[in-house]
């Protein structure tokens, strides 16, 4: 029989992979036919991390359906760069860069960390994450060009984060930066 660290792993790679359809949810059946194991030890490897807060189970009409906790997706997302993964693979059809329906964008708004007015900085998020910065309650307001080191120096101080998108012909290191502020 598997471990829960084996569990975990296949998961997550399962999340990975395919997160960009229903949360990458996953059933004891999945694992039951991956590890050649009874569906009943599946279920009781799947009830065991349930309790230990390392899966979640979907509130859906699938009586057996779980999925990794949020924080946990969050940590993958980031950690893979799985914006840009699903964007330009099969997840393309699938994962909508629409600021109300993607997971990246549900994900983001649940663990959207709080910055104290006094903490304003200029936040440089890569290329893909204007959904992160929308789900932050970011709107665009404007389109500029330059370095990293351009935007830091324009915006200093103010409370704004800067989407980096294409880059720019013939001028090395300088692209152009979606600049987003606070509320609508």
């Amino acid at each position: 029989m598997p471990s829960k660290d084996e569990i975990i792993r296949f998961a997550e790679q399962h999340y990975i992979e395919h997160g960009y359809l229903n949360q990458g949810f996953i059933t004891p059946a999945c694992v039951a036919r991956e590890f050649q194991i009874r569906m009943a030890e599946a279920v009781t490897l799947f009830l065991a991390l349930e309790a230990d807060g390392l899966l979640k189970r979907r509130n859906c009409n699938m009586d057996w359906t779980f999925e990794l906790p949020v924080a946990r997706r969050r940590c993958l997302i980031d950690e893979n760069d799985l914006a840009q993964l699903w964007d330009t693979n099969g997840g393309r059809c699938f994962y909508p860069s629409d600021p109300q329906y993607g997971e990246i964008t549900k994900v983001m708004a649940a663990t959207a960390p709080t910055q104290p007015a006094a903490d304003k900085a200029v936040v440089i998020y890569g290329f893909g994450e204007a959904p992160r910065a929308k789900a932050l309650g970011y709107t665009m307001k404007e389109v500029i060009h330059g370095t990293p080191e351009d935007i830091r120096r324009k915006f200093h101080g103010e409370d704004v984060i800067a989407v980096t998108g294409a880059a720019l012909h013939g001028k090395p290191h300088q692209h152009e930066y979606a600049i987003f502020r606070p509320g609508a």
